[in-house]
């Protein structure tokens, strides 16, 4: 498949409302989507919010982005469970030149419309969404959860029809209405997440992956070695024409995510959705240095293996840095 207009990746699952973040910053092996998105229609000025949600059965929420500039349409089954070991799950669906929609191979129906306050996308058998914007009058204004200045969006709410058939794991959507979500369009104000540092740093970070994009990635971190271990794992795939990605994040106990001061062995054995233990030891051969039989339970796929080959790792000294306001440039 030729590269895509539009990289992506889920290096976090963004702290709106107080979602869980986990991040990848770093790897190479990954790529993400545009963060910003231009407004579908203007109304009386201020415009309204390009991204809306529909509440789901069993506390999955279903997300809609759509992309005006590359007439692409991602849909999120988003799960998320609260407290201190939180768990988010979900699966991404995206439809567009990026997924290979106009390939042989793809659903002869797929198909991606945005414009003039409409969002149309066909995902084939797996469901479609056909919904414009309302108006309500009026306005509202809307603060980034970095805090910052806020943006007035209009007041009003997508109308239309929603149908997904449900599966790997989400269940089976049918809606006319669906709220708007204008604080993911102001993540892009954010930054913060980990990156990388001098290995004086006391935390560590975790990364697996492959240049093969079929394969699973997955990544482990800890700010200091005592804390909380932060842990992720996804793998995209691509089904005739449409792109998916299943993804599993988690707060998990300090000892799921351990590492030697030199960041040359580490051990994971994260509590469930995965099983098993993966081990790294720079010692080793490259192609033997991560090993195990770790393994995750992601939405519509069981025991992913996460250490079988070629499946490469690294670990490196790393440090939290909490969502702040991007300075101006």
């Amino acid at each position: 498949m030729s590269a895509s207009p539009i990289r992506w990746k889920w290096v976090s699952v963004l702290a709106t409302a107080g979602l869980l973040v986990v991040a990848f910053a770093g790897n190479s092996l990954a790529t993400e989507p545009p963060r910003r998105f231009q407004p579908l229609v203007r109304v009386e000025n201020p415009t309204p919010s390009g991204i809306f949600k529909v509440d789901l059965k069993n506390g999955y929420v279903m997300y809609v982005f759509p992309y005006p500039k590359y007439q692409v349409v991602r849909v999120l089954f988003y799960r998320h469970r609260r407290g201190r070991f939180r768990v988010s799950k979900g699966v991404e669906y995206g439809i567009g030149a990026e997924s290979g929609a106009g390939e042989p191979h793809a659903w002869p129906d797929l198909s991606a419309k945005i414009g003039g306050g409409e969002v149309s996308a066909h995902f084939g058998p797996l469901g479609s969404i056909d919904m414009h914007f309302v108006p309500t009058g009026g306005s509202r204004r809307y603060r980034p959860s970095c805090g910052g200045e806020a943006v007035k969006f209009a007041r009003g709410h997508y109308e239309g029809t929603v149908q997904f058939a449900g599966g790997n794991g989400p269940p089976p959507v049918k809606a006319s209405v669906g709220r708007i979500a204008p604080s993911w369009e102001l993540e892009e104000r954010c930054t913060g997440g980990i990156i990388e540092g001098p290995p004086s740093l006391p935390g560590a970070q975790l990364i697996v992956g492959s240049v093969h994009p079929d394969t699973p990635s997955f990544s482990a971190f800890k700010n200091t070695p005592d804390e909380d271990s932060r842990i992720f794992a996804y793998v995209n795939e691509f089904r005739r024409g449409v792109s998916m990605s299943r993804f599993v994040g988690e707060m998990a106990p300090p000892p799921a995510f351990q590492y030697s001061q030199s960041f040359d062995k580490g051990t994971v054995q994260p509590p469930t959705p995965f099983s098993g233990v993966g081990v790294y030891d720079e010692d080793r051969a490259r192609r033997h240095r991560w090993s195990g039989d770790l393994a995750v339970d992601l939405p519509g796929r069981e025991d992913v293996s996460l250490t079988r080959f070629p499946l490469d790792a690294r670990i490196s000294p790393a440090r939290w840095v909490p969502p702040h306001r991007k300075k101006r440039g």
